[in-house]
């Protein structure tokens, strides 16, 4: 199980990586044509600052994953691995499907 957890993991932080180099792409098709200068600086920050904490929450996880503070509790394992695997599968259908921003920030 723990294999799976640091596969399913690493591939939700590639697919959260791929966000930060997809922001401006995402704002863009969020406020249409011809947002204002200040609509855009602020929905870029916002979902700049959405990354960050959640590649804060990675580090987090990931210390916790090579410490192996919870390997011996397979249903933490199993819960970990199964919201890694939705989080990443949202997180690419936000980046090709240009979701509003406001369901990931």
């Amino acid at each position: 199980m723990i294999p799976a957890r640091f596969l399913i993991t690493i591939g939700h932080l590639i697919a959260s990586i791929i966000v930060y180099y997809h922001i401006d792409d995402n704002v863009t098709a969020n406020l249409g044509a011809n947002p204002s200068a200040s609509d855009k600086q602020s929905s870029t920050d916002e979902l700049t600052q959405a990354w960050v904490l959640g590649i804060s929450c990675f580090a987090f996880d990931i210390l916790g994953l090579f410490g192996g503070f919870s390997i011996f509790f397979s249903s933490v394992n199993l819960f970990q691995s199964v919201a890694h695997f939705l989080g990443a599968l949202y997180t690419v259908w936000f980046v090709t499907g240009s979701w509003p921003l406001r369901l990931y920030a």
